[in-house]
Formats: structure tokens, C-alpha cells, sequence
């Protein structure tokens, strides 16, 4: 039908030119005014129920003017659509600590499902649009009461109450995922019992309350319902005619107490504090008992690899690095390169020649100890399984690395890095008497591992590994009672582990302690005498891959030399000692030039892009395939994955080789004696 076509003609409109071209609109009088009024658009329009649109020049009330347009088109009555198969509106209203009416929330059913509205009081009436600050359903309840149920709706919040007054149960506004960390303090203290939706979002739900809760509720209980229906709730459950007691017997039975349901605060009077209480470690001065502490350092530092070593040696009962250790059930957390940990393993039974099964376990798979406290209380179990398998207490857990077990979370969030903490402390208190080391990499500085600064502060304890130049070493730069500074300094050895499908050797790191000092650094300790003070004075105006001149290396002797001293007593000890130094090769000569010679050495856990390896893998690592001690740079390299564990090759040499001119020193002639 066109109503704007009927409308004109029932207006008379053939007497004026007010309908458009195609007699889709035209210009009326409005309801009331005269003949020659023309303050009323009508317009058609297929998408309005109507079938039209009104608009008034004059400002005439809109229903007025779609009723005036109705009569004019013949067309009927307008009455409101029927309801009878839409369910009532249900409305929950929030009241504040006061008992006033504070937020309400009205649940409107819609053929696509079902939306929530809120609105606000604002002393006279209700205003749409959400408080700024959020409360919990049925506060002035959940302030009196010392067990609270929390719900993911509002529906099921109270069909709880209405079970009896001494079942107080509440939910948050917004719905399941909304639960926002400034509810939390209306909890304080509190024993909380989470029910639980039957379907991912519920879960995750339950989750996400009980992590908020952890550390200030007194308790918490995680309820589900996995014989119910996808998306079921408690107030389903409670239609299937269960009762109060029902309820109450079916938490009791499911909920396991979490560890926040132990007593709450443990308590030692002054006189009760025991005359001895010397400290318990399982690495002499660097491990304790019931600890937690972290181990960073850079990538390729090799601070997983000397772990490693501390672990086998503890489960091994071996004494470490000249420290005693207590045997005792290690857990190695491998959340990256599990093979890779496993291969260093074989590398130090092989190495050391341990022969049968020590208690030592490598757990692999994926972990999130940020994402509530489900993932670090499977892992308690697991360790506690173990303990009765091997018979032994566990007396060390290893996390490598903190960034793998860190599921989707912000280190640089102050609130998640606490959350790791909280599952760290919930696997150490799990497993009595033992202690967690979180393996963390640093950033470019390397002075602390990455992210918030909260870590630091909940560690006992933290190390960092190093790359010197003599090899590594691994030092305390903080400690509450332990040995701070340098702990141990240690290089890598190369350990055939396999041989792949070519018949090439798969080589793994194993630890070999050191003093710390280089081999050059040795070479000249071993000096003796004036030749000590000429070298010396040569070191002095050499800096490094720098050459000195004989007459720069002269005057810097002579500059040092006691005071008094004849000027020919200097130059003939300066002439002998130089030629001695020549001579056993503690000094190097190229062109006239003289500086300290160095040793070489292969290093076989040093970042490995050598162009000398004929290998050129900047982002990959190779292992060399023969023991590293005195290895050159052409020694044929094998690719291995790995993250800490790399290769370096160090020949001050090759540019003798490639030159040419240069005069070997006697100790590299053939000719030497």
C-alpha cells in the first residue's frame, strides 16, 4: 500500500503540488490545523512496522501525528504487541553496605536470548548506566556472614537464600569473567565456597575468583556440576528436587580443602622459639631448605647447564664444587627443550660414570602458574607421587624458565608476577621441606631477571650466571642468610652423547670447575722475577688484540723500575727478560710488535657464529664433535637445538695463519726443542 499516496488523496491533494515525483512522500496538514497547512511529512517506508514515518515541522506529538495518518489511510488502530509468550523481566537489586538500593540489574529475555541492563539509584530514581564502584549482590548479608557462596548470577544468589538465612551466597555485576579485583576486600578473612556454571566460561569463571580470593580469603572451595547439562548452574541442579541438605552433603564430599583451608596463621610465642636453630641446606651456604630463589642470566650464559650440574650432583649425594650437598629427590622442571635437559643429564652420567638410578625426575608439558593455582597443585601431586616412588624426599624443585611457565600473563604486571609467586609458594608448601628455584633470563644489562620487581623481593635468595673470560662463573648478588659473591667459576666440556644418522657425535655440555683465571692469565702467574715486571709493564700498554712497540714497552718498564736503579742495569734486565719471554712464547712478535700471547682454548657453551667453523648459523648453536679443551676453529661442528648451551671457538692464531709474515713463537716451531 502507499500511504503517502493515499494520505494526499484523502487530503484532497490534487487541489496543490505537495506529493514528490514518485509518490513516495508528500506534505500534509498536521492533526488540528487548517486546510492550508503543510507542517506534517509523510513518508513511506517498508522497513517500520507502520509501513510509514512521520515527521512534524510544527513540533506535533509524534503518536498524535502516526494516529492522524493511521485514520487518514484507513488503516487500523494502533494497540500494543502481546506478551504472553515473553517471560517476565526479573530485576536483582544491588544494595550498598548500608542497606540502600545501589544498582540494579534487569534481565531482559529477546528471541536471540537474553541481555542485562543495569541502572543506578541516585537517591531519587533509577538512572541508567552502572556505579563507577562495583559491590557484591546481597552485601549487607556477605558483611555479616563468615561462609559466603559465590555464584556466577544473580538468579542463583538467590534461590541459595531463599534455602535459609544461614546460606548467605552473592555474584558480581557484569556476569562470569567480570569479577573485578575491588570486590575483593568485602571477603577478608572469609570461607569461601565458588559454585561453579557447567561450561568453559563457568570454569574459567570459578578460576578467576578463586585466584583473586587466594591470600585474602580465610578459604576457598571450587564446587562444579559435571552431571548436569552444558551451561547448568546450581539453581538447575536445585530443580532436579535436591534440598539444603543435599547441597551441603554434595560440597562436603567434592571440594578438596585448598591449601588456604589449612589454619590460617601459624603462631610461635617468643619462649617457644627453640635455643638452636642453625640453618638447613642441601648445597652447603648456597641452598636452603624450604626456600625459594631464582637463577638468572642472558641467553647462552649457561645458566641452565650449571643447574644441571648442581642437580645431579645433589641427587647423586655428590659433593658439589667442593660444598656438601644432601641427597635427596630432584625435580627438574623442563618446561623448554626437555631433550635437550635430558642430553646434559646423559652428558654427566657419562662424564662422572653413574652407574644405576639416582633421584632425579625431569617433568616436561605445559604449564601456567599464572592462570589460577590448578596447574602448581597438579605438579605438588605429581612430585608427591614421586617422593613415593623413589623413597626419598624431595628436597629441590627446578622451574626452567620462569618466561615458559608464565601461561598468557604480563611479567611486567606487578598483580600476574604475584600470582606466579602464589603458585610457586603453593608447590613449595605442598611439598614439605622443599625448596623452588625459578630459572629467569635477564634483560640486556644483566643485572636481574626481566619483569616486576616483586620477584626479587619474595626470592630468600637469587643468582646470576656469567660469561668471564676465563669461562663463567656463577655469584649470589643478594641473599637473606646464605654466602653472597662469587660461588663458583666453571667452563664446559663437550661430552659425546650419540651419534646421529650421518655418523656424526651429538656432543652435551658437562660442568668442570675452575679458579677463574684464563689461560693466559696462568701463563704469565707463572713469570718469575724481573721477567715478571717486564711483562707486567707490557700488559700495561697493551690493550686487548693491541700490539705494544718495543720502545713503548721499554719506557713502561722503565717507568716502573725502583727508583736508583742504573740506567744499564735496567736496559740489561729489560733485554733479557724480554728475549726469555719471546723465547717461551709468554710474548708474542709480529712485525715489530710485541704484546702477551693467550692460550687457546675451546670453551664448548660459548655462542658459536665463528666464520672460522665454516658454519654460519647467526640465530642456531653447534657442538663440536671432539672434546673442547685445545680444540682450533676448523674442528667440524654438529647443529643442535638448545637455548643456554652454545659453542664459541676462540684461535688469536688464525690471523698467523692467514698472514704469513709472522715468526711462530719457539713453543708452535717444529724446530723447538
Amino acid at each position: 500500500m502507499n500511504i503517502a499516496q493515499t494520505v494526499f488523496d484523502a487530503m484532497g491533494g490534487k487541489r496543490f503540488a505537495d506529493m514528490d515525483i514518485g509518490g513516495n512522500s508528500c506534505r500534509i496538514p498536521g492533526p488540528g490545523h487548517g486546510k492550508d497547512d503543510r507542517s506534517l511529512s509523510v513518508k513511506n517506508d517498508a522497513g517500520n512496522p507502520d509501513g510509514f514515518v512521520v515527521n512534524s515541522f510544527a513540533d506535533d506529538d509524534a503518536a498524535a501525528c502516526r494516529d492522524h495518518v493511521r485514520r487518514l489511510a484507513g488503516l487500523p488502530e494502533w494497540k500494543p504487541t502481546p506478551r504472553a509468550d515473553r517471560p517476565t523481566d526479573p530485576q536483582f537489586v544491588y544494595r550498598d553496605e548500608h542497606g540502600q538500593p545501589y544498582l540494579r540489574v534487569t534481565k531482559v529475555h529477546k528471541g536471540s536470548g537474553k541481555s542485562f541492563y543495569q541502572h543506578s539509584w541516585n537517591g531519587r530514581e533509577w538512572v541508567k548506566g552502572a556505579q563507577n564502584r562495583r559491590i557484591p549482590y546481597h552485601l549487607p548479608a556477605v558483611i555479616a556472614a563468615d561462609t559466603v557462596y559465590v555464584c556466577e548470577g544473580e538468579k542463583d544468589a538467590d534461590n541459595l537464600m531463599d534455602l535459609g538465612q544461614d546460606i548467605v551466597a552473592t555474584t558480581a555485576p557484569e556476569g562470569a569473567g567480570k569479577w573485578r579485583s575491588e570486590l575483593n576486600h568485602w571477603f577478608d578473612g572469609k570461607h569461601i565456597i565458588i559454585l561453579a556454571d557447567n561450561d568453559e566460561p563457568g570454569r574459567k569463571h570459578a578460576d578467576q575468583v578463586e585466584r583473586e580470593l587466594t591470600g585474602v580469603a580465610a578459604s576457598i572451595k571450587q564446587v562444579h556440576f559435571p552431571m548436569l547439562p552444558d551451561k547448568g548452574d546450581v539453581s538447575d541442579w536445585l530443580d532436579t528436587g535436591k534440598t539444603k541438605a543435599d547441597l551441603l552433603a554434595y560440597i562436603d564430599a567434592q571440594a578438596t580443602p585448598e591449601p588456604a583451608q589449612r589454619e590460617r596463621f601459624t603462631l610461635d610465642w617468643f619462649h617457644e622459639i627453640e635455643d638452636s636453630m642453625p640453618k638447613e641446606t642441601f648445597i652447603k651456604g648456597v641452598f636452603g631448605v624450604n626456600e625459594f630463589t631464582m637463577l638468572s642470566g642472558k641467553p647462552g650464559s649457561g645458566k641452565s647447564v650449571i643447574t644441571t650440574d648442581m642437580a645431579c650432583h645433589v641427587a647423586a649425594g655428590m659433593d658439589w664444587h667442593g660444598r656438601k650437598v644432601k641427597q635427596g629427590l630432584v625435580v627438574y622442571i623442563a618446561a623448554e627443550r626437555k631433550d635437550l635437559t635430558k642430553r646434559r643429564m646423559l652428558a654427566f652420567r657419562k662424564r662422572h660414570g653413574i652407574k644405576g638410578a639416582i633421584p632425579l625426575l625431569v617433568m616436561g608439558g605445559r604449564m601456567d602458574l599464572t592462570t589460577g593455582l590448578k596447574d602448581a597443585e597438579d605438579i605438588a601431586a605429581t612430585i608427591k607421587r614421586a617422593e613415593e616412588d623413589c623413597g626419598m624426599s624431595c628436597v629441590w624443585i627446578i622451574v626452567d624458565t620462569l618466561t615458559r611457565t608464565f601461561g598468557p600473563a604480563d611479567q611486567n604486571q606487578s598483580k600476574d608476577m604475584t600470582r606466579f609467586i602464589q603458585s610457586c609458594d603453593t608447590i613449595r608448601e605442598s611439598v614439605t621441606g622443599s625448596h623452588v628455584t625459578v630459572i629467569h633470563h635477564t634483560g640486556w644489562a644483566g643485572d636481574r631477571g626481566k619483569g616486576a620487581i616483586d620477584l626479587d623481593g619474595a626470592v630468600d635468595a637469587s643468582f646470576l650466571v656469567k660469561k668471564e673470560a676465563g669461562g663463567y662463573l656463577l655469584e649470589c648478588d643478594g641473599t637473606n642468610d646464605g654466602d653472597e659473591g662469587v660461588i663458583t667459576h666453571f667452563r664446559m666440556e663437550g661430552v659425546q652423547v650419540g651419534i646421529d644418522e650421518d655418523g656424526q657425535p651429538t656432543m652435551a655440555p658437562v660442568v668442570i670447575p675452575t679458579d677463574g683465571k684464563t689461560a693466559g692469565e696462568k701463563l704469565v702467574a707463572s713469570v718469575k722475577g724481573h721477567a715478571a715486571a717486564v711483562l707486567e709493564a707490557l700488559e700495561g700498554v697493551c690493550h686487548e688484540e693491541g700490539m705494544a712497540t718495543d720502545e713503548e714497552w721499554r719506557k713502561a718498564y722503565y717507568a716502573k723500575a725502583e727508583a736508583g736503579t742504573k740506567p744499564h742495569t735496567l736496559k740489561t734486565r729489560y733485554l733479557r727478560a724480554k728475549e726469555q719471554l719471546i723465547a717461551s712464547g709468554t710474548v708474542t712478535e709480529a712485525h715489530g710488535t710485541f704484546r702477551p700471547s693467550q692460550a687457546v682454548t675451546c670453551d664448548a657453551d660459548v655462542t658459536c657464529d665463528d666464520i672460522d667453523l665454516g658454519i654460519n648459523i647467526p640465530s642456531r648453536h653447534v657442538t663440536h664433535s671432539l672434546e673442547c679443551d685445545d680444540v682450533t676453529g676448523n674442528v667440524p661442528g654438529k647443529e643442535e637445538e638448545c637455548d643456554d648451551v652454545t659453542v664459541s671457538v676462540q684461535n688469536p692464531y688464525q690471523q698467523m695463519k692467514d698472514g704469513g709474515e709472522f715468526t711462530p713463537p719457539v713453543f708452535l716451531r717444529g724446530d723447538a726443542a
